[in-house]
């Protein structure tokens, strides 16, 4: 299937050339696109980031910046609690040019083996990972890094609420590899665009129309006229929820008074008051949260 003889490993300048790089190829953390498996990112995006000329800059939230920090540390303290030998960090960048496929790594250890660090909270944890399996874009990372370098062993360890150390260990797998390059090279030859999912490539197709031509008109058609009414129809749903929702909340506002909190056995209210600086305070009437948590649900209202 590979070969040592058809990947090329290189040391990237800086970061900039990292980046162009990885706009080249799909990447480890990407091939889950052609999955439908990452959650950040669908194929339709990726096929329009990968054919422009300009590469995509990671932003780095603070998540991602603590979890970089913190990377040295976890990967030395879990490769001495482990007794693994000679972890180094992996500065390598390594791509099949003939699939256009590659990976940056964490860290190797026991001199050829793939350990991958996953910096998780306790709330994603719970929600997507499993003793034994990671969420499938993180599998599916692991799967293309041990491909393209050629290793056959990896380990997923994600330290979750920066106290507790999960480790999932993972072999090559063949017929997965397979797949993959199916897949790459079906994404580097296709002409026409991947199916487009609306709900989650809205923000991007509305990137990708930016521009507008003062002098252009178009006339619409009957596809046009029914979206443009269920839009309507949607606005109008969205508008009389908020009135509706308002006013419910104008109601247990009368209810609960100036408490603080509202408990029952299938719910809890915080009504406590916004924090503002001393001008805000002076200038109108203090604001107060309204945060209801209902039982079994995690998200706040």
């Amino acid at each position: 299937m590979w070969t040592v003889e058809n990947k090329i490993s290189i040391v990237p300048d800086d970061k900039s050339h990292w980046l162009k790089l990885r706009h080249k190829n799909i990447n480890s953390t990407e091939a889950s696109c052609l999955y439908g498996a990452n959650p950040y990112m669908t194929e339709f995006e990726l096929y329009h980031h990968k054919r422009s000329d300009d590469y995509v800059a990671i932003e780095e939230s603070e998540p991602m910046k603590w979890g970089s920090r913190l990377q040295d540390a976890i990967a030395y303290g879990v490769a001495a609690d482990q007794g693994w030998k000679n972890p180094r960090p992996m500065k390598e960048y390594v791509y099949f040019n003939d699939y256009r496929l590659g990976s940056s790594f964490d860290f190797e250890v026991n001199d050829n083996e793939i350990l991958e660090i996953k910096n998780v909270s306790e709330r994603v944890y719970g929600k997507s990972w499993s003793e034994d399996e990671a969420p499938p874009h993180i599998e599916l990372q692991v799967q293309v890094q041990m491909l393209v370098s050629g290793k056959h062993k990896a380990y997923i360890c994600a330290l979750v609420g920066g106290n507790s150390v999960k480790i999932i260990e993972r072999n090559y797998m063949p017929s997965v590899g397979e797949s993959i390059l199916k897949k790459v090279k079906h994404f580097w030859t296709r002409t026409d665009e991947p199916k487009i999912d609306f709900e989650r490539d809205a923000e991007f197709i509305k990137s990708l129309y930016q521009n507008v031509d003062p002098n252009k008109i178009i006339d619409g058609d009957e596809t046009l006229l029914a979206l443009a009414q269920r839009y309507n129809a949607l606005a109008s749903q969205i508008s009389l929820a908020d009135q509706q929702k308002k006013a419910v909340q104008a109601q247990i506002l009368m209810m609960a008074g100036d408490a603080e909190k509202v408990k029952h056995e299938k719910f809890t209210l915080s009504l406590g008051q916004v924090k503002e600086s001393v001008v805000e305070r002076h200038v109108r009437a203090a604001r107060r949260n309204f945060r209801l948590t209902m039982r079994g649900n995690e998200e706040n209202v």
